[in-house]
């Protein structure tokens, strides 16, 4: 008997014996049931992905999570360095994909482990992972740093005309001038003179009320304020005298009036004129008299009482007087609060702010001729009427007989990371000591500083912080030498 066997109509018949049915390399999978490539055994659903360019486990993706695949990471600033971004993957997904994450900020291209590190602007170009500030370090000569001709003493001016730099006071042979701050400054001969005059020290502060500072000096013969608007030539008779001869001077509001006052020394003492007007005419006064006082410095509010006090060195007895403000009248200073220490004590006072962070304005002074070497103290705002300097919070010293350490002191920020360095003028060696970031605690030696300035014979008189090229970042000026440490941001 013969069986015909037929399909309905619409309907499909049944392959048994069919190619997709049949597993070939007996792998279990059937082409059917997924297999991918039945010739090979290695290859099914479910099987290990390698790197082989294949489809190993039949998942449609190649090489896509197989076992010893590389994760790839993406250089999505295209500077050649990728962040932390990426994928898994047997070979780089594209060009823009690197096989190590070196670049710190993947969204900045100028910012990668071979980029130059640009000092003081609180980025880690560089990648190491440091935001490194700008210092000069070891031993540094005078002449290899910008030059201000002539200049054998510097003062720090403020921005006297108004244009946006700071200007400096110099001492000079024939007088007095200003060298103003300009973008590219690089060193210069001053630019505003007063002839004839000679400067033993300078202070600033807007003594003729036009909302600009001016230069106080100090000279044998008076004692002179230089408006910051002073033109290329200016003669004594067009500037106000305030006071005969007078070896240091200070400004600051001392009466508490708002008004900008200058301190000076006297042949008796010292004096306090308050607001010297811009009339020309001499500016009467209050004296402090009943010690031999040789330095100046205005403090800042130390007290707490919302008005400045000022320091007054005595370095004849090894002294140095607090001066509380406000003054409004005579003074007499025998048996004055102070603190005494040993003879040359207090012939550099220095206000340095308050570099301690005790809410109280502290102090710097200097003994130029301490033990043969010279020294230097730091007393803080809560010591200042407590205790004796050769107790105070830093004492720094010199290394070698006649140095003259504590010849003049400042406290500035020089390679721009937003803390205080010590600045140690040594006149007798010729030097200057940088002290980075210093605590301001224990002891120190001019054989420990970071930084030493060698100008020869008188280089380190006086010191004078200030910003000529207007980059936010403090410059030092070092008189008899006219030596200029441009910002370290440089």
């Amino acid at each position: 008997m013969i069986w015909l066997l037929a399909c309905l109509p619409g309907e499909v018949p049944a392959c048994v014996h069919c190619a997709e049915n049949d597993d070939v390399d007996g792998d279990g999978y059937t082409p059917a049931g997924g297999d991918c490539d039945d010739a090979d055994a290695s290859v099914r659903p479910g099987a290990t992905e390698v790197c082989d360019g294949r489809d190993n486990d039949c998942d449609g993706a190649v090489d896509v999570g197989a076992e010893g695949a590389s994760f790839w990471y993406l250089d999505a600033d295209g500077d050649g360095y990728a962040g932390e971004d990426g994928e898994s993957a047997c070979l780089a997904p594209s060009a823009s994909y690197r096989p190590d994450a070196t670049d710190c900020d993947d969204t900045d291209p100028s910012i990668h482990p071979h980029a130059t590190e640009i000092c003081n602007t609180g980025v880690d170009e560089d990648c190491d992972g440091e935001a490194d500030p700008c210092q000069w370090a070891g031993e540094v000569q005078a002449s290899e740093l910008l030059l201000i001709s002539g200049a054998l003493a510097v003062g720090s001016l403020g921005d006297g005309d108004g244009d946006g730099f700071d200007d400096l006071g110099v001492g000079l042979a024939g007088g007095v001038g200003l060298v103003r701050g300009s973008a590219d400054w690089a060193g210069a001969v001053p630019d505003a003179l007063v002839p004839d005059l000679e400067a033993l020290a300078f202070a600033s502060g807007d003594l003729d009320r036009d909302g600009l500072p001016d230069l106080a000096l100090a000279s044998s013969g008076a004692v002179v304020v230089v408006p910051g608007t002073m033109g290329e030539a200016t003669t004594m008779a067009d500037l106000v005298t305030v006071t005969g001869t007078a070896s240091a001077v200070a400004a600051g509001d001392l009466d508490g009036d708002g008004q900008a006052d200058l301190l000076v020394t006297t042949e008796s003492g010292a004096a306090l004129l308050p607001g010297p007007s811009a009339s020309g005419a001499a500016v009467d006064g209050w004296a402090l008299e009943g010690a031999e006082i040789r330095a100046v410095a205005v403090l800042g509010d130390v007290d707490g009482d919302g008005v400045a006090d000022a320091a007054l060195g005595v370095p004849g007895e090894g002294r140095v007087i607090w001066l509380p403000g406000p003054v409004e009248g005579d003074v007499d200073l025998e048996g004055a609060a102070g603190a005494s220490g040993g003879i040359g004590v207090g012939g550099v006072v220095r206000a340095v702010g308050d570099v301690d962070g005790d809410g109280s304005a502290d102090l710097l002074v200097g003994a130029p001729e301490h033990e043969g070497v010279g020294a230097a103290w730091l007393w803080t705002g809560s010591e200042l009427a407590e205790q004796s300097l050769g107790e105070g919070s830093l004492f720094v010293t010199g290394s070698e007989l006649g140095a003259e350490l504590g010849s003049d002191l400042a406290v500035l920020d020089l390679d721009g990371d937003g803390s205080p360095d010590l600045v140690v003028g040594a006149v007798g060696a010729g030097q200057v000591a940088v002290f980075y970031a210093p605590s301001f605690e224990g002891s120190l030696s001019m054989d420990a500083a970071d930084l030493v300035v060698s100008g020869g014979g008188g280089f380190g008189g006086t010191l004078a912080g200030t910003d000529l090229d207007g980059d936010s970042v403090t410059d030092l000026a070092v008189g008899q030498g006219g030596a200029v440490l441009l910002g370290l941001g440089l």
